[in-house]
């Protein structure tokens, strides 16, 4: 009999491919999965990875076909916001995210030590789908802009930097210091993170309103588990209510600056 965990990381994988598949209603498949399975707990890792194939193949389906509607209906700047900037800022946030696996690995837990390798099987995922539609050449482009991102919000960067220290001192105040320098980085990633999920869903829906037509998210599914993944870090501390907020307001900021940069495509 396959185990409750194991059983919810594959409703959670299958429902990443019910996500890309207009045709299948999501709360049926869902209750479908959820029903008595005869799967051996040997079998689960082989399905999952079975799973994970056939939602990166829709995935890049789905990039195809909108791209292909969409390019007949937007101007260049419209594509250059939907389809460009997002995946300049996605790089700084895997930047960010190679740094919480870094600070993490100093702490010496397991609880951690699983969670940063879960987040570099995700980069590596993202990699390699992202090196699909791109060559070398395009990426080191989107490196370097998303350097050029990073020094435009530095001033408001350094603000949450204060923010979140002052946060952690008022509700964390026994907190050690490397899982201070840890959460750090964590908060610095997943702000950044929510603000690139802010700045795509915008965009996805000012251009479904545009062209008529629903799109689907534009960015590759790893971004989204990375966003979700990110708070486990927190574990039993989670921020506060109030913090959030500040968080959240930062997110806006740095979603509002994106749709403000202007970036070298040559």
């Amino acid at each position: 009999m396959m185990k409750t965990a194991d059983k919810d990381r594959l409703c959670a994988a299958l429902m990443g491919v019910v996500e890309l598949t207009p045709a299948l209603d999501p709360a049926k498949t869902l209750n479908a999965l959820r029903q008595p399975q005869n799967i051996k707990p040997e079998d689960v890792p082989a399905m999952l990875d079975r799973v994970e194939k056939v939602k990166n193949h829709l995935y890049e389906a789905s990039q195809v076909r909108t791209m292909m509607l969409v390019e007949q209906k937007l101007s260049r700047e419209e594509l250059f916001r939907l389809a460009y900037v997002p995946f300049v800022v996605a790089e700084l946030v895997w930047d960010y995210a190679d740094t919480v696996v870094c600070t993490s690995a100093r702490l010496g837990s397991r609880a951690t030590r699983n969670l940063s390798r879960m987040v570099r099987r995700l980069r590596e995922r993202y990699d390699h789908t992202r090196y699909r539609f791109i060559g070398p050449a395009e990426r080191d482009r989107e490196v370097d802009n998303s350097l050029i991102f990073e020094e435009t919000i530095k001033n408001h960067s350094d603000q949450l930097l204060m923010h979140i220290r002052m946060a952690m001192k008022n509700e964390t105040p026994n907190l050690l210091p490397e899982w201070r320098t840890m959460f750090t980085a964590v908060y610095q990633c997943h702000v950044l993170s929510r603000a690139l999920m802010v700045y795509t869903t915008d965009q996805e829906a000012k251009v479904s309103k545009r062209i008529g037509h629903h799109i689907h998210r534009m960015l590759p599914p790893e971004c989204y588990a990375l966003d979700e993944l990110l708070p486990e870090y927190f574990g039993d501390m989670p921020p506060s209510q109030s913090f959030t907020k500040i968080l959240e307001q930062y997110s806006r900021t740095f979603a509002a600056q994106m749709g403000r940069m202007e970036f070298d495509e040559k």
